[in-house]
């Protein structure tokens, strides 16, 4: 289903990309969609989850703010939400949570996400 209510398609196929350090055992890693648009995530692929694990909240990590969508103890994964994507609103972000996290391990995250600029 295409974009509703007078908004937009900007870019049907973006991959953002973010490799992550980590120098601790908990890492959070926020996404957030530019001013005026909003995200529809297809897919989310992880990497480097050699006995750690990574779980995805949107704006706060909490157990309320829990999304589908959880990696455990994983070199490589991948998630596709069900149904039409996963919606991370404009002005709210997507948090990647890493735990567990051996120090010094190199994590990534691919998220492939369908811009839709906001109907002002």
């Amino acid at each position: 289903m295409g974009p509703r209510n007078g908004n937009s398609l900007l870019n049907e196929g973006r991959v953002i990309a973010e490799s992550v350090l980590a120098g601790q055992t908990d890492v959070e890693v926020p996404f957030t969609p530019a001013p005026g648009v909003m995200w529809k995530v297809r897919r989310i692929a992880v990497t480097g989850l050699d006995g750690g694990a990574v779980a995805f909240y949107l704006n706060a990590i909490q157990p309320q703010y829990l999304l589908d969508g959880e990696f455990n103890n994983a070199g490589i994964a991948a998630w596709a939400p069900s149904g039409d994507g996963l919606y991370i609103p404009q002005g709210n972000t997507l948090i990647a949570h890493f735990y567990g996290q051996a120090a010094g391990q190199t994590v990534t995250v691919n998220l492939r996400v369908t811009e839709i600029k906001v109907a002002e």
